[in-house]
Formats: structure tokens, C-alpha cells, sequence
């Protein structure tokens, strides 16, 4: 993950920590594994090296626990109102990619 926003998602940075940005680069990964199991080559090689192998039953675990992180965010950023359709996307998102 930390690579991912490294090389990706964030690419000025401070060491502050923002839940909108927690949310939306989980939901960004979140979309990237769904893509990458169904049509890898979407994913850009740079990214692509980074997702969790899921031909590999550790890859699998990683993605699984990603799914469960996934599916649980409405309810750990319950106060955060702005950001509560992203939040259903990432909800809507993580079912589709455990399916």
C-alpha cells in the first residue's frame, strides 16, 4: 500500500494524516484489484507490480483482507458525511471484487 501512494496515488505529500485521502486511495486500489483479476493488462506495469499476486494464495489472503477493510469503511469513517458516497462506492466496489 505504502508503495502504491508512494509511485501512484500521491504524488506530493506530507506526513499528515487524512482520512479522505485514507478513503480514497483504498478505493482506488480496491477498483485496481477488480480490474486486475478480471483484465490485467487495464493496470499500468508501474501499479501493476505492486497489487497483491492473486494467482498466490498469500496474494489471495492480501486482496481478502483488503475486501474486509473494504467492506467495513463505512463504519469506521461513519462521521465523515462528505465523503459518504465514495465510501458506498468502495462498499459497492469491494462486494463486487469478493463475487
Amino acid at each position: 500500500m505504502y508503495s502504491l501512494i508512494i509511485t501512484a496515488a500521491l504524488p506530493i505529500t506530507t506526513n499528515a494524516t487524512h482520512d479522505e485521502c485514507a478513503i480514497s486511495i483504498i478505493r482506488n486500489v480496491i477498483d485496481m484489484l477488480r480490474k486486475a483479476c478480471l483484465k490485467p493488462e487495464v493496470i499500468p506495469e508501474k501499479l501493476l507490480k505492486h497489487l497483491p499476486d492473486v494467482r498466490t494464495t498469500e496474494g489471495m489472503k492480501d486482496v481478502l483482507v483488503l475486501c474486509i477493510v473494504g467492506r467495513i469503511l463505512p463504519v469506521l469513517f461513519c462521521r465523515i458525511t462528505y465523503k459518504e458516497e465514495e465510501l458506498d462506492a468502495i462498499s459497492l466496489n469491494t462486494a463486487k471484487l469478493v463475487r
